[in-house]
């Protein structure tokens, strides 16, 4: 069921005055379990749903899964993209369309133990290519706003550099 903006914006404009009123109202844990099968082959499980995640062949994995570094980087170009339509919703700016391609960059030798190289990643650029008759100031002032309160970007270590290109277009007549 799709709901509609009005709906959406009154659901956390709702829970945004609760939240205010009663702080503990805002206090979330969340729970996964990853039960690891055959190789490196894992089936994880977060709340009603399942994902498998493996490693590629070439790490020694068969293949069955993203990886996690996969899951992990898809998760946070999904955050992005649900962020920037709730936003969206939320300031009043009509989102007809948004796509986020992500890329993180590392140097694989640290996870490798190898001295002097930091572990993870190291950059994370992504592309935001929206759909939208609102005017520019009013689109960037959403996603702006997505990207200062996003759990995911924030939950990611300060010193990895982030780079973020927009692309606005017109909905096609």
């Amino acid at each position: 069921m799709t709901m509609t903006t009005d709906r959406i914006r009154d659901i956390y404009d709702r829970k945004t005055r609760a939240m205010k009123a009663k702080p503990s109202f805002a206090r979330a844990t969340g729970t996964s379990t990853a039960d690891l099968a055959d190789g490196f082959a894992c089936t994880v499980t977060s709340g009603p749903h399942q994902i498998a995640v493996d490693l590629p062949e070439a790490d020694g994995g068969a293949g069955g899964g993203p990886s996690p570094g996969q899951v992990m980087r898809s998760g946070v170009a999904a955050c992005l993209a649900i962020g920037y339509r709730l936003w969206g919703v939320r300031l009043g700016v009509q989102l007809d369309a948004v796509t986020v391609d992500m890329t993180c960059e590392l140097d694989a030798r640290g996870q490798y133990g190898i001295e002097g190289v930091q572990v993870g990643w190291q950059k994370v650029a992504w592309t935001v290519r929206v759909v939208s008759d609102a005017p520019e100031e009013q689109v960037r002032r959403a996603l702006d706003t997505a990207d200062r309160l996003s759990p995911m970007l924030a939950s990611l270590d300060r010193d990895i550099v982030r780079e973020r290109v927009v692309e606005i277009s017109p909905r096609k007549s």
